[in-house]
């Protein structure tokens, strides 16, 4: 009976180590929430989220024109120790997460703590001498970089469309209680964030040429 019993838990230990564990991990996300996600989306897990318009406008003597493109909307929610924070921009029309941030006030949580659950908690590629070239061309900050190696709290998920990169950091809350820290979350991709900046050009030509017909007219209106 016991011998039986001893292969059954050997049996399963099997199953349990030799699995692949990133397959149980989630990609990078925020309470479920990932990069593409519509507002919908956003909502149904932040019913009172608040929203920030930062709306790329032609300004006409008839009433201000709003542009989607160059256009990008901060929604933000707040909670006791934690803050959630997602930008977006409207793509074919639908407003779309095309980053996120979240951060943490904790009283006894060290970074090796809270590193271990990213670890735990998300698909992390591995970073080989084949992908970091990739790696360093996906984020504008790593440009001045010349000598490139991944910064500490820096990870990643590669796939062909993409490179989304989840960093963390830590700072002290309070100088005199130096093992509160806040923990910060932040998630980017290279193809949304170059979305973004082209929408953003987009934007500023559509800005120029809408006040340019605008003022075309309001001469016009006044004879000239």
């Amino acid at each position: 009976m016991k011998s039986g019993l001893f292969l059954l838990i050997l049996a399963i230990s099997a199953i349990m180590f030799s699995a692949p564990q990133a397959s149980a991990r989630e990609p990078f996300n925020i309470q479920g929430i990932k990069i593409g996600d519509s507002f919908d989306d956003l909502e149904k897990v932040f019913p009172e989220v608040e929203v920030e318009a930062f709306e790329n406008k032609a300004h006409c003597k008839v009433g201000d024109e709003v542009i989607e493109n160059g256009s990008w909307y901060v929604a933000t929610r707040d909670d006791d120790f934690q803050k959630f924070s997602f930008t977006l921009i409207f793509i074919d029309g639908v407003q779309t997460v095309v980053s996120q941030e979240y951060s943490y006030n904790a009283t006894s949580v060290s970074p090796s703590m809270f590193m271990a659950k990213l670890h735990e908690k998300y698909r992390i590629d591995e970073i080989t001498e084949e992908n970091i070239s990739t790696v360093k061309t996906s984020m504008a900050d790593y440009k001045a970089i010349s000598h490139f190696i991944v910064p500490e709290g820096h990870f990643f998920n590669i796939d062909e469309n993409d490179v989304i990169r989840l960093r963390y950091g830590a700072s002290v809350t309070d100088k005199n209680k130096p093992t509160e820290l806040t923990h910060t979350v932040d998630i980017q991709s290279k193809k949304y964030n170059s979305l973004k900046e082209s929408q953003a050009i987009l934007g500023n030509v559509e800005k120029m040429i809408m006040e340019y017909d605008c003022g075309k007219e309001e001469l016009e209106g006044i004879g000239l």
